[in-house]
């Protein structure tokens, strides 16, 4: 090719290069929130969730920062620190190599599920409890064809509590094999939507729960984290020695909410640590498009002996299976 024919290219293979160092600056910046939660911004809130989706755009254009585009050093540095960021973030959370959790205490295997209120189609989650026989469900966005459906299962699950809600996403239920011991209907401080306070067990082997459903940030990410507020400020002179927070919570893992979130409560962690991503939402994009929102916090003294997502229900959630046990051998 000519120097008159190979001038075009070259403009045009200049203009790639300047639009791919804008997008690894925006890549990076956008990583940012995640991997340095006390900076962020509630207005970084939404990009936050992400780290998975940016560590795979990072890695695809850092390969074509190489080839065929061969851009300058500076777009290759900036690639590879949002690479490092998120390899970072997402880090805790990989199924790298883990001794099993042993207990002392009896175990519990809890079901919990955002069954999606427009779904009218039980037979699949009633499949699922058929083949879990999980000790507690927990039920979010429970509409009144599924509440008909919980009630019937009253002999195994003789200790109810189910708030139907058909025009909106907060009904609840809440089904247990044993006595829910002081059970409460949390209406957390405008939070908007409600929960649950419940316990299970006796004396050293009780384990108090917190089951909820937070807004959906796109309505106002200051009415979902009022939710992880009051939470905070129940356990404010003291969380319990066996704690469970659990439920579709609408944040990632590494959201800077749930990350403070979870640090206020002294020794908590999640569950999926060191086993997993589980990325629970939405169950209609391919799995690399999705990410965890559902989730199960746990005290330093429960043991988590098993953890993983459902089958497909007909839901936008995946069900979240775990089993737990106080009494956790370290």
């Amino acid at each position: 090719m000519d120097a008159k024919g190979q001038a075009p290219v070259d403009r045009f293979n200049a203009a790639l290069r300047s639009i791919t160092f804008a997008g690894a600056f925006f890549l990076f910046a956008l990583s940012l929130p995640a991997a340095l939660p006390g900076l962020a911004p509630p207005s970084m809130d939404l990009p936050s969730h992400f780290a998975l989706q940016y560590l795979i755009a990072s890695v695809i254009l850092l390969g074509w920062s190489f080839y065929p585009l061969e851009t300058g050093r500076e777009t290759k540095i900036i690639l590879a620190l949002a690479f490092l960021a998120n390899i970072a973030v997402l880090a805790p959370y990989l199924p790298l190599s883990r001794a099993p959790e042993t207990a002392t205490g009896k175990p519990l295997k809890i079901l919990q599920t955002n069954i999606l209120y427009l779904n009218t189609r039980p037979a699949a989650f009633q499949a699922l409890v058929a083949q879990e026989k999980p000790d507690i469900i927990f039920v979010m966005e429970t509409n009144s064809a599924f509440a008909k459906v919980l009630r019937a299962m009253k002999a195994d699950y003789p200790y109810q509590n189910i708030m139907p809600e058909n025009q909106w996403a907060d009904g609840l239920a809440l089904l247990s094999k044993a006595p829910l011991e002081n059970l409460q209907v949390l209406n957390l401080k405008n939070a908007a939507m409600p929960g649950y306070a419940f316990g299970i067990g006796q004396g050293k082997e009780k384990i108090e729960f917190v089951a909820l459903h937070t807004m959906n940030p796109l309505h106002g990410v200051e009415i979902r984290d009022a939710s992880f507020t009051g939470v905070e400020k129940r356990y404010q002179t003291g969380a319990p020695q066996n704690l469970v927070v659990l439920g579709d919570l609408n944040a990632s893992p590494w959201c800077p909410a749930l990350q403070r979130f979870t640090h206020a409560l002294p020794g908590m962690r999640n569950a999926r640590a060191g086993r997993g991503l589980f990325l629970s939402w939405p169950t209609f994009l391919p799995f690399f498009m999705r990410i965890p929102i559902d989730h199960t916090l746990v005290s330093d003294n429960i043991a988590v002996t098993d953890y993983r997502l459902g089958p497909d229900i007909g839901s936008d959630h995946f069900p979240v299976i775990a089993t737990l046990a106080p009494g956790r051998v370290k």
